[in-house]
């Protein structure tokens, strides 16, 4: 009986530990979101930012050229 109670002690420390790992993963993964999705905004901005470039570049040619 001893041995078995030493068995379910170390399961529950087991079961704990990998409760706590569950937990810091799942906010690695939602700082890893956040991170992600901020770079996606910044790149999306500076393709705007260039095709907005693109397009006033376009627009001086054609004025600079009347």
């Amino acid at each position: 009986m001893d041995r078995l109670t030493q068995t379910v002690d170390r399961l529950r420390e087991e079961i704990d530990m990998f409760e706590t790992q569950c937990v810091a993963q799942l906010e690695e993964t939602k700082a890893a979101q956040k991170a992600l999705s901020e770079a996606t905004t910044e790149i999306e901005v500076n393709i705007a930012d260039e095709s907005i470039n693109k397009y006033k570049d376009s627009l001086l040619q054609v004025t600079s050229s009347y």
